[in-house]
């Protein structure tokens, strides 16, 4: 059996467990950042509830009413995109949400019937565990962000740990007074 054939039929064990919904559903979580947090890239997202919700969630007994939604995307015949949720995580991390999310299921998607990179990238990374897929922009832009704090950060513990003539010269001191200075 070929890999892609194989993928297919990965896919196809799974397919009842995928829900296709109209990316709208997110718009209502966008519009209430204070509470949701999506995060989302060329071909994969999340949606969850932030620190500050759940707190409060959990001073009111609610947790449950929290939302933990991966998702993916797949492109429709017409070129747009539908968003693609694993529903064991909206019916049991996520059920006080199952209403919302049903106002926008689609009922009988027509897909492209050219390559889907998107969903192909998904598919791999979810059910193959295919984790060198290349990750979206980002992801990459997140990690160079990380990197460059990391190297700000050391640049500003080595300024932190240089003699204290430093500071000395900081204070109108010459270099020469503050070699002279050290011990």
């Amino acid at each position: 059996m070929s890999e892609p054939e194989r993928d297919r039929v990965d896919l196809n064990s799974v397919e009842h467990l995928l829900g296709y919904f109209d990316p709208q559903v997110l718009a209502s979580y966008r519009n209430e950042a204070h509470k949701y947090v999506i995060k989302s890239d060329f071909f994969e997202g999340q949606l969850r509830i932030t620190e500050e919700y759940y707190r409060e969630l959990e001073q009111l007994g609610k947790t449950d009413e929290g939302v933990y939604v991966d998702f993916g995307y797949r492109t429709l015949e017409d070129g747009s995109l539908a968003v693609v949720a694993w529903l064991p995580d909206l019916f049991e991390k996520s059920k006080s949400h199952v209403q919302k999310w049903n106002a926008f299921h689609l009922e009988d998607p027509h897909w492209t019937v050219d390559h889907d990179e998107r969903f192909d990238k998904w598919v791999r990374r979810c059910f193959g565990e295919d984790w060198d897929v290349d990750s979206g922009p980002s992801y990459s832009l997140a990690s160079l962000a990380r990197h460059r704090h990391i190297f700000q950060s050391s640049k500003r513990l080595s300024r932190r740990a240089r003699p204290s003539s430093q500071s000395n010269l900081a204070s109108g001191k010459t270099e020469r007074e503050c070699m002279k200075a050290r011990p």
